[in-house]
């Protein structure tokens, strides 16, 4: 029998974060993400398995959006361990598979690089088995390094080990270099959320996140700030974004607006709305951030809810876009209430063989990673799967092979950057 510690509803959602967030406000989950496999994928994500390719065939530009390389030349082969050429698969050979196929570059010496011809992706994840220790870094489109894993070795081990690189907000991740002493090694199980289609070479992809301060709680006559982040994820320059905050003149009142730019300003000011226009925004990751500060009106009831949606559009070299942010999870409280995480709701099944996992949190659109630490203190990834057009994540996780104990099961944004937690018990 499953016994789930479930979140209040949203309408609860400040008292019961006042009772129960003090008790798990010290851990961090998202050092340990890389650590175990990701057995469950995103449909929109790339996925490759290297499966069904001819053994020793190049990769090259065969993948759409991707480009597989050598540096100082040479190729990345696909591997097929059904073949018998190769030290695989454990225990017949030293190296792990799963399947038979994989992608490796030989013994040839040079970094392996994959880059994201398309554009930027905001995370990329990939099993390694391996001989000698590897480095596994990303690069945004300067060149410039922004997140780095490293992986052991774990030849005869017979498990392959999870290397995951998250992009830092606001940035994107342009290509990967994985680097060994040897080059001893193979990869498997490669994914990514990078764009793989050339059809909109030269569109932007504009997404908006906002972050408010306090982030659950705020009190009548308080002031509290929007950190609006728009980003453009696109290949294509965006030649001007506009986003419209809409605002309850009964509950908050415009303070004041600030930019990272001096191209971005506020456009129009309405009874109940706030118009920014960013300016221009290049391609492949190019942020704007605006702040803007509000007051709390006074005599609101606790519990009232205060965020709204940003509505955006953007112009672009093709037909441009549109798209809503994240709807952000504060009400009116009886004291200010910053926290560093966000609930997640969690239910049994009616088989009581999975758990369901539902937040309100994030982008429309945006990858969630998620993962549980176990009782016993290990930290198992299960996958990435994507919110919703109303920013709603959904997912289930398998409860059949696990041990009883507590355990904290996370959700975290890969574009907002925003983590949601909750408990569950198996007794």
């Amino acid at each position: 029998m499953i016994t789930i510690l479930r979140l209040r509803p949203a309408s609860n959602r400040v008292n019961f974060a006042i009772r129960v967030y003090g008790v798990f406000i010290m851990f961090c989950f998202l050092v340990r993400l890389h650590e175990a496999a990701v057995p469950v994928y995103s449909a929109t994500n790339v996925r490759l398995t290297f499966e069904d390719a001819d053994d020793a065939a190049a990769i090259s530009d065969t993948i759409p959006g991707l480009r597989f390389t050598v540096d100082g030349g040479g190729d990345w082969l696909y591997g097929d361990v059904s073949s018998g050429k190769y030290d695989a698969p454990y225990p017949s050979g030293s190296l792990a598979v799963d399947g038979t196929g994989f992608a490796w570059i030989g013994q040839q010496p040079g970094k392996a690089r994959i880059a994201f011809v398309y554009g930027t992706a905001s995370f990329f994840a990939a099993d390694f088995s391996t001989k000698d220790g590897l480095e596994i870094s990303a690069y945004n489109p300067q060149g410039q390094q922004i997140a780095t894993r490293f992986v052991g070795i774990n030849a005869n081990t017979g498990r392959l080990t999870t290397a995951r690189l998250i992009a830092p907000a606001g940035q994107g991740i342009a290509y990967v270099l994985i680097s060994g002493t040897q080059n001893r090694w193979i990869m498997d199980n490669l994914e990514t959320d990078a764009p793989q289609s050339l059809t909109k070479d030269k569109a932007a992809l504009v997404r908006v996140v906002q972050q408010s301060t306090p982030n659950i709680g705020a009190r009548s006559g308080d002031i509290i700030s929007y950190t609006i982040v728009a980003t453009n994820r696109g290949r294509g320059n965006a030649k001007n974004t506009v986003m419209t905050l809409p605002f309850d003149s009964s509950k908050v009142q415009i303070v004041d607006a600030r930019f990272s730019r001096p191209d971005a300003w506020v456009s129009k000011l309405l009874t109940n709305t706030l118009q920014i226009e960013t300016g221009p925004l290049g391609a492949n990751g190019d942020v704007v951030t605006a702040t803007v500060r509000l007051i709390v009106q006074p005599g609101l009831v606790v519990g009232t809810t205060l965020g709204e949606r940003i509505q955006f559009n953007w112009s672009d070299q093709t037909q441009g876009g549109e798209g809503r942010s994240n709807q952000p999870q504060l009400a009116v409280a009886s004291e200010t209430l910053n926290l560093p995480t966000y609930p997640l709701t969690i239910d049994r099944s009616a088989d009581k063989t999975s758990f369901s996992l539902s937040s309100l949190l994030f982008v429309p659109g945006e990858p969630v990673a998620l993962w549980y630490d176990t009782p016993d203190g290990k930290t198992i990834a299960s996958g990435t799967v994507t919110a919703d057009d109303n920013g709603v994540l959904s997912a289930m996780l398998s409860t059949n092979k696990l041990q009883a104990g507590r355990y904290h099961i996370v959700a975290h944004g890969l574009w907002s950057q925003f983590t949601a937690t909750a408990v569950a018990e198996i007794p």
